[in-house]
């Protein structure tokens, strides 16, 4: 059977219940990232696949999920403490 009607028997489905393309074995991607949403952290937000999916906006490599939401400056100077020498 198929039971998603996505073209792919169930047996050779990866997302049996969900429809998708061929190319990501049946399953879905929701958020057009290119990685299909069982293999995708972040599926409803477009992301990098190095960080699996997950989106980076500042750029710097590390997915906004994971980064600090606050970033600590103890002199109050307006610079992290990461960045600042004098802190």
């Amino acid at each position: 059977p198929d039971t998603d009607g996505d073209g792919i028997q169930d047996s050779e489905d990866d997302c049996p219940l969900a429809a998708g393309p061929a190319e990501y074995n049946g399953c879905p991607d929701t958020d057009g990232d290119g990685l299909p949403d069982n293999k995708d952290r972040c599926p409803k937000e477009a992301g990098d696949k190095k960080l699996g999916g997950c989106p980076d906006a500042d750029g710097d490599g590390m997915d906004d999920d994971a980064e600090p939401t606050q970033e600590t400056d103890i002199d109050g100077d307006g610079n992290p403490n990461y960045l600042d020498i004098d802190s």
